[in-house]
């Protein structure tokens, strides 16, 4: 339980550093560039159809990525939970990142105030990985054995601010909410009790798929770099931490009883594109 709770102490006070730092940047930026703002509304009220000087723009856009991600906190070594309430367990196991994608959708916006650019986006992202360990049943028996296949889900909402823009290259911050959930194949197996002599045995009755979910969060930086005025190259590095709260195992789902997190730096390569000018 203590290496639980320090695995995640550490997660938490690494991603209030990023957040401490990209709000300290960030806010330096904006108020740099407020002031260039202020004497260039009108340029920067530009649709996604300008062509001219300032690439900045609000409307409607989508995008597509690839992306990386190594999950640590608590999945870094090969580990067996164990759910009484339920007769079940689970397997935290070491997770290998293979590949993975993402897509999204939002809009870009200009706070009147300050001239910001601002952006919220909906995003969906699947990682798939190779697993450490997972269960095979043997005369009764849960044994792991190395390998197997996962894979790893968020449903993000993401927040972005642009403090800073040029023609073609915009950086921006981002800050985000996710519900995760990591489902591993083979990952559970129920057991219950059997009476031999003067000892209670545990026998293990069935295998199946476990999926960790949970509420996760996350702060980054990244760049835009626009080939056309429609159409960016983007490109961002994001801390995302996930608390895991749910276990749905071959006996159903339950709530984890101990601190479960997988803490991790994603990045993202992709494009994205305006379809549609306020």
């Amino acid at each position: 339980m203590a290496g639980i709770l320090g695995i995640n102490m550490k997660s938490i006070t690494l991603f209030i550093t990023v957040i401490t730092f990209v709000l300290t940047f960030g806010g330096k930026l904006i108020a740099f560039n407020r002031n260039i703002n202020v004497r260039q509304e009108t340029t920067y009220n530009q649709s996604c159809d300008s062509l001219q000087a300032d690439y900045s723009r609000q409307g409607l856009y989508v995008g597509l990525s690839l992306l990386s991600q190594k999950v640590g906190g608590d999945f870094k070594s090969n580990r067996i939970l164990y759910i009484m309430t339920s007769s079940q367990i689970g397997v935290v196991p070491t997770l290998d990142n293979v590949m993975g994608f993402g897509i999204l959708a939002g809009g870009r916006f200009i706070l009147e105030d300050s001239y910001t650019l601002m952006a919220a986006d909906l995003g969906y992202q699947l990682l798939q990985y190779k697993t450490g360990i997972h269960f095979i049943l043997i005369n009764n028996d849960a044994v792991t054995i190395a390998g197997g296949d996962a894979s790893y889900n968020n449903l993000n909402l993401n927040f972005k601010g642009y403090p800073v823009r040029f023609k073609y290259f915009e950086p921006y911050i981002l800050i985000g909410l996710s519900y995760s959930w990591l489902n591993i194949d083979k990952g559970s197996a129920q057991y219950g009790f059997e009476r031999i002599g003067n000892e209670d045995r545990i026998i293990f009755s069935r295998i199946s798929d476990v999926t960790y979910s949970g509420i996760g969060y996350s702060a980054g930086l990244g760049s835009a770099y626009y080939i056309h005025p429609r159409l960016a190259l983007t490109m961002d590095v994001s801390l995302h931490v996930v608390n895991f709260k749910s276990l749905n195992g071959v006996a159903g789902s339950v709530d984890i009883p101990i601190k479960l997190s997988g803490s991790g730096w994603i990045f993202n390569v992709g494009v994205s594109y305006c379809f549609f000018s306020f």
